[in-house]
C-alpha cells in the first residue's frame, strides 16, 4: 500500500449489543483530531535454568488486548458515546423542550458494566473492529479562543478485521465563546447564579477501568468500570479572594458548565447544548500566578465529591435534534 498521512484515517464506534462482542457497522464516525489505537500483548517468559548464563528459554503470549486515546473537537453528537461509556446511563425526553428536540440527561449508574463500544478503524493497510472498548480517563477541555475538546483512553479486546463504509454528518461544535462557569451553594441555585469569569476549564472523568482475565482465554472476558471520580481545574482573573477562602474553609460549591452554541438555532428558538453540573465541589490547591508584566491570575484545582443529600456527584444534559 502507498505512504498515507494520519488524517486519512476513518475511526468509528458503535454501542455494543452484547459486551465484548463487535459490532458490525458503527452508530458514528468521529471527526478526530488525534487518535491511537494498538493491539498489545502481555508474555511470560520461561526463566528456567539450564546450565547457561542465559535468562530465558523462551516466552508465550499470555493476553491479547488493544488499548489507545481518541480526542475530537465536541460535537453536539460525538460526544454521547463518551458520556454513555463513562456515566453509564441515559435517559431521553422526546420533544423536549420543544417539537423536534430532544433532551439526553446522563447520569453514574451504579454499577460496574457500563456500555461498552466497539472502535472502527480504517486506513490504507488494514479495517478494524475493536471489541470491548470502555472509556476512562475522560477529560472536557475549553480554553480561551479555541474549540472544546473532548478527549479519552480506553482498553479493549484485539482487533479483527471488518468491513466498514465511513459515513459522515454535519454536527454542531462548541468554541470559548460558547462555555460559561456558575458557581453556587447548591444545585438547586445554580439557574440563579452569575456567571464566574474563567480563562480555561478543564473537567475530568476516571471510571478506573479493569479487565477480568480468566484462565482458558487470552483475551479479558469481560471490562468493569470501578470507582468513580470527578476532579477539574480552571484558570481565572485574580481578583478576589473567593477560591482562597473556600479552600481553606472546605466551604461546598455546586458548579454548572455549559456549553451552548447561540449561533445555531433547532427547532424554532432553541440552541443546542451541552451541560455538566456538579453537586458538590470542593477546592483543593489555588496558586496566584505573579508574573511582573502580565495581569495577574490564579489556578485553581478542584474535587467533586458525591452529595447525599441530592443523591448525586454529577449529572449531564444535552439538547439536541434527533
Amino acid at each position: 500500500m502507498p505512504a498515507e498521512i494520519g488524517r486519512l484515517t476513518d475511526i468509528g464506534l458503535g454501542k455494543e449489543s452484547t459486551r465484548l462482542t463487535a459490532q458490525g457497522s458503527a452508530d458514528i464516525w468521529l471527526q478526530w483530531s488525534s487518535a491511537s489505537y494498538n493491539d498489545e500483548i502481555e508474555e511470560v517468559q520461561n526463566e528456567s535454568a539450564v546450565g547457561v548464563i542465559n535468562d530465558t528459554i523462551d516466552s508465550q503470549v499470555a493476553k491479547q488486548m488493544n488499548s489507545g486515546s481518541l480526542e475530537s473537537i465536541v460535537g453536539i453528537d460525538t460526544i454521547d458515546p463518551f458520556l454513555q461509556s463513562v456515566l453509564g446511563t441515559v435517559s431521553t425526553a422526546t420533544d423536549s423542550p420543544e417539537a423536534g428536540v430532544n433532551t439526553d440527561t446522563y447520569t453514574v449508574s451504579q454499577d460496574n458494566t457500563h456500555p461498552t463500544y466497539t472502535i472502527f478503524g480504517k486506513d490504507g493497510n488494514e479495517t478494524v473492529a475493536i471489541p470491548g472498548a470502555l472509556f476512562g480517563s475522560f477529560s472536557l477541555s475549553a480554553s480561551q479562543n479555541s474549540y472544546v475538546t473532548v478527549s479519552a483512553d480506553f482498553t479493549a479486546n484485539p482487533s479483527q478485521d471488518a468491513t466498514v463504509s465511513p459515513s459522515y454528518t454535519s454536527e454542531t461544535n462548541f468554541i470559548s465563546r460558547h462555555v460559561t462557569v456558575e458557581f453556587a451553594n447548591d444545585e438547586a441555585s445554580l439557574d440563579d447564579s452569575g456567571l464566574t469569569t474563567v480563562r480555561s476549564v478543564d473537567l475530568s472523568i476516571e471510571p478506573n477501568v479493569e479487565d477480568e482475565d480468566a484462565l482458558g482465554s487470552v483475551e479479558a472476558v469481560d471490562r468493569f468500570n470501578t470507582q468513580f471520580t470527578v476532579s477539574g481545574s480552571m484558570e481565572l482573573l485574580y481578583d478576589g479572594t473567593k477560591f482562597r477562602d473556600d479552600m481553606l474553609n472546605a466551604t461546598k460549591q455546586a458548579m454548572r458548565l455549559t456549553l451552548k452554541n447561540d449561533q445555531v438555532t433547532i427547532g424554532s428558538s432553541t440552541n443546542p447544548e451541552i451541560q455538566v453540573d456538579l453537586n458538590k465541589v470542593k477546592f483543593t490547591s489555588r496558586e496566584v500566578s505573579r508574573e511582573p508584566n502580565d495581569i495577574m491570575s490564579e489556578s485553581v484545582d478542584f474535587t467533586a465529591h458525591y452529595d447525599l443529600g441530592d443523591a448525586k456527584e454529577i449529572e449531564v444534559t444535552r439538547i439536541y435534534t434527533p
